[in-house]
Formats: structure tokens, C-alpha cells, sequence
């Protein structure tokens, strides 16, 4: 996997991810914003990368309670990466600065997911992949595993319940 990432993190310009994304309003779960595969996608296959301002868990945590406050979606990601805690805020850092990135619209599923992220540390700057789980076939909603046990999270967040 990692010569494959690596491989990834080469090309210029980057693959365009193959997702489309949809605003599912009625969907019971509460999760908003969907991402779909676009296309058939194999297993092992890099779906995008979780872009995005690398912070640190203090600062994660700040910007929760400014986000939670404003009414916003709280996407932050937090990884442990060479021994300490760091975060990825995805509304700062990306190409627009204003809209989540690709990985932060993958929802989340404790039981179906489908995807998982896979740390690269390139320049000693963490960078979080998506990697399909096994073959998902097109129209299927990308999920992942949060692994998140804070639980007043998801009542203002686009995460899914379950």
C-alpha cells in the first residue's frame, strides 16, 4: 500500500476522485451530503485524499467549539502520527477555503464501512488517504469507521449514527 500511496502523492496533476456527491435531505440518518462511487472501484484502489490545514489537538479542539457555535458541520479529523496527536481541518488548507474537501464528505459507518485512511508522512507532513476496503461497485455511498467515542460530536455533526 505504501508504494502505491507514494505513487499517488507523485502524480501532478492529481486523478480526479471518483466520487460524486449528493445532498441527501431526507436521508433518516441526518448525514446531509453523501459521497457516491462514481464508477465501479476496486479493492486497495485510493478513492482522495483528506486535505486540509494539519493543526494540532488543541487547536482541533478550539476550532470544534467555533464551528459547533457558528452551526457548522465539525469534520475535523484526529490521527496519531509519529507518536503525538495532530488534527486535519478540512475548511482551511483546501484548494476553495470555504467548502469541505472530498474526504471530509465521506460519512461515517461503524458496521458497513467500506473505505479507511491510511497515513503517509511525506516531509515529515502527515497525510491522510482513503483506500477501498474491498470492490465497491458504482452508486454505493462511501463509508468509513470514525472510531470516535464522543458521542456529543455526532449531535452536530454530518455523521452518521451508526
Amino acid at each position: 500500500m505504501a508504494e502505491r500511496i507514494q505513487h499517488y502523492m507523485s502524480l501532478d496533476p492529481k486523478p480526479a476522485p471518483p466520487i460524486e456527491l449528493h445532498d441527501v435531505p431526507s436521508d433518516p440518518r441526518g448525514a446531509g451530503i453523501c459521497a457516491f462511487a462514481a464508477r465501479d472501484i476496486l479493492k486497495s484502489e485510493i478513492i482522495c485524499e483528506y486535505e486540509g490545514e494539519v493543526i494540532s489537538l488543541e487547536e482541533a479542539k478550539r476550532r470544534e467549539i467555533i464551528y459547533q457555535e457558528q452551526g457548522n458541520v465539525c469534520a475535523l479529523m484526529v490521527l496519531e502520527s509519529k507518536g503525538s496527536q495532530i488534527a486535519i481541518d478540512p475548511y482551511r488548507g483546501n484548494m476553495t477555503g470555504s467548502e469541505l474537501t472530498w474526504g471530509a464528505t465521506i460519512n461515517h459507518s461503524r458496521n458497513n464501512a467500506n473505505v479507511k485512511p491510511f497515513v503517509a508522512d511525506k516531509h515529515s507532513t502527515p497525510r491522510v488517504f482513503f483506500v477501498a476496503l474491498h470492490d465497491i461497485p458504482e452508486t454505493v455511498e462511501f463509508l468509513w469507521n470514525y472510531n470516535d467515542t464522543d458521542w456529543a460530536l455526532y449531535s452536530n455533526s454530518q455523521t452518521l449514527r451508526q
